[in-house]
């Protein structure tokens, strides 16, 4: 995993490349002939502030919550997503919009509550229009992307549920 040297505008590939490198490839290329995800965080103001108008608030969050900060894009097609069990480095809950195809979420509860919980992993299954609200700083959980084909693209907006991070845009 490639990471950028500022944590908060990072980025992860499981391909071996560059953020930029992936991007600028042709949709044609040799490259594509394999199944990938990527993700990143959105750091730039003006891009930042066009998801803000394309996704609006849902109604369960207080009107003074600040939602629209770092937001981060995920994009893949039908495999793993990140396959393996972990905890995000949020601190705060986050919720995910599916935009288009389809993923399954698994959570399990962590460790210190596996006595008092039960340790059956929960599947979610996300499709285009769904939302998901977690703390997935604090719920182990793991991703695949749903599909038949590599043409089937997953792509989701995720955004923190935290205040304070809008001096971190550039």
């Amino acid at each position: 995993m490639e990471q950028l040297k500022s944590p908060r505008c990072g980025y992860f590939l499981q391909l071996n490349s560059s953020l930029e490198v992936f991007l600028r490839t042709p949709k044609n290329s040799s490259y594509f002939e394999n199944p990938w995800y990527v993700g990143w965080k959105v750091c730039q103001k003006t891009i930042n502030d066009k998801f803000a108008q394309l996704v609006g608030r849902p109604n369960f969050f207080h009107e003074n919550a600040s939602i629209f900060t770092l937001p981060h894009v995920y994009m893949g097609t039908p495999g793993p997503g990140v396959f393996e069990f972990h905890v995000d480095l949020h601190v705060s809950p986050s919720w995910q919009i599916q935009l288009t195809g389809r993923k399954i979420w698994r959570v399990h509860p962590p460790p210190e509550c596996w006595n008092t919980c039960s340790k059956n992993i929960i599947e979610i299954l996300l499709e285009p229009g769904d939302a998901l609200f977690v703390q997935s700083g604090y719920w182990y959980h793991a991703t695949e992307v749903l599909g038949t084909n590599l043409s089937e693209l997953s792509q989701v907006f995720i955004f923190d549920y935290e205040s304070g991070l809008l001096s971190d845009l550039i």
